[in-house]
Formats: structure tokens, sequence, C-alpha cells
């Protein structure tokens, strides 16, 4: 299990599902920004590895051929549909009552960010996520299975793929908790998208 959610209760992760969302055509990187590198990682290694511990582990990406032990790629199963196109594809698939679904491309997010999504959730919520106090950040997401099926539907009912929005006319009850100072400043919540996101990633400060 990774190492900073052995502070959770046990039950709380074999009952979730980790989902990394990877089937992104990375139009604005020029590249394909799942192999870029950081610290020595790939921005793809560096997410599955925060579902480690997880009950589930799935990989949603149609066009990437990589093998990872103990995860299951799913390819997507409409594509352009953004992350809520990777949940329609994967969410078939899961068994248990929670999916925490995470992008590929925040190197900086760790495990103990993450923990703090567990440590929000209660019964009386259906979904948790930050907010970093402009807006509320989609992803990283942590939602209960049946929620987040019916967001999909929801979804392909309307042609909106905005998860933001589908939460928040499907009658999901959803906690969005401010972003810590020090995790904002860290650069944890920062999306690596362009090439100068990922030159300020491997070299800040130039």
């Amino acid at each position: 299990m990774n190492q900073t959610y052995k502070n959770l209760p046990t039950s709380l992760c074999s009952r979730t599902a980790g989902i990394v969302l990877a089937g992104g055509q990375s139009r604005r990187m020029g590249r394909d920004k799942r192999i870029c590198t950081y610290q020595g990682q790939t921005l793809l290694s560096l997410a599955v590895a925060l579902t480690q511990g997880m009950g589930q582990r799935f990989l949603s990406s149609s066009d990437l051929a990589v093998s990872l032990p103990g995860v299951t790629r799913i390819p997507d199963l409409i594509s352009g549909l953004g992350p809520v196109g990777g949940l329609i594809s994967v969410l078939p698939h899961v068994s248990l009552p929670w999916v925490l679904v995470l992008p590929c491309d925040m190197p900086k997010l760790t495990a103990e960010t993450l923990a703090l999504l567990f440590a929000w959730a209660d019964q009386s919520c259906d979904a948790v996520l930050f907010h970093n106090g402009l807006f509320p950040c989609p992803l990283p997401l942590l939602c209960r299975t049946q929620s987040a099926r019916r967001l999909t539907e929801l979804a392909l009912e309307r042609d909106d793929y905005s998860i933001i929005r589908l939460i928040r006319t499907a009658g999901i009850v959803c906690l969005e908790q401010p972003v810590p100072e020090h995790i904002l400043c860290s650069g944890e919540m920062d999306n690596v998208n362009t090439p100068q996101d990922y030159q300020a990633l491997i070299s800040p400060g130039t």
C-alpha cells in the first residue's frame, strides 16, 4: 500500500477503485505528455503510483500500449469527451462503492494530498473535490461509484461533459474543500498541458 494511505482505514482504500485518465490527445503539448518525464519517471507512472493500495486499479487509455502490473487498461469507448469519456468506459468494470479519479498530468500530486479527500468523505456526501479559491477543481475527484454512474448517464443524455456542471445538476452532494495554502504553493494542483508548463516543471525559475 502507498505509505501515506496507511494512515487511513484499510477498508477505505480497499473499497475504492483508482482510475487514471490518460486518454487525452495532448494537442496543446504537441507530443504525448504521458511519457514526458519528471524526476526520472513518466507522468503516467507517477499518476498510476498514486493508485497503489486501492481495491481496484484502472487506466483509461485507447492508444497507449503499456502493461502495468495490477492495473487494468480500459480503452475509451467514445473519444474526445475528456475525463467523462474515460469514466464512461471504466465504470462498467468497477465493482467497488467508491472511485478515486486522477489525471495523468499532475506530476507533483502526492498521496498525502489525496488522503485529505478520503478524510473529508463521510456518509452525508456523494463526492469530494478541491476548490482552489477561485473555482472547483474537477480532478482529482473522490466519488461514490453510483453517483459517478449517474453523472455519466446525465452527460450522455445532455451531451454535456463538464464534470463540475454535471455534479451540480445531477443531485450529487459534493463537498468542495479549499486547497490548503501549502499545497497550492507547492504546485501539486498544477496540470502540465503545454511545452511551457513542462519547462516550468523541469526547470523552475527559468
